[in-house]
Order: structure tokens, then sequence, then C-alpha cells
């Protein structure tokens, strides 16, 4: 059984050029240890923050970012 999500061979690479200029995505790292963390997260885990906190992590931050 074939996976319905991949494209067919005929239109592979067809809409390639709709990334072109899109900036890749970067998660923004927390800087500070976080005792709410799950060990299976890595630093990208923000926990749970306030949105004023979160406006703040981005603000200055660049197209492509984002919190986790």
């Amino acid at each position: 059984m074939a996976d319905q999500c991949a494209g067919t061979s005929e239109n592979k690479g067809q809409n390639d050029h709709l990334n072109d200029g899109i900036p890749k995505p970067k998660a923004v790292k927390r800087q500070n240890e976080c005792l709410d963390v799950p060990s299976c997260y890595g630093r990208e885990f923000h926990g749970f923050i306030q949105p004023s906190e979160a406006e703040e992590l981005l603000r200055n931050a660049g197209s492509g970012i984002f919190l986790f």
C-alpha cells in the first residue's frame, strides 16, 4: 500500500518553486533551566509561558521563528 501523502513521480518537484524565498523554520531555544520540562524535550521547549513572554521572545527573532 503506497503512502497517500507522498507525491507521485510525475508531479515530484512540480511545486518546488513555492519554497523559493521562504525562510527556513528555526526554533527559539531556551536560555535558562526549566524544571517542568519533560526529559524527552530539548532546549526548544519553553514549558508553559505567558503570552507576553512569548511575544518578547519572538519580537526581534526574525522570519521563520517559532516557539514550542
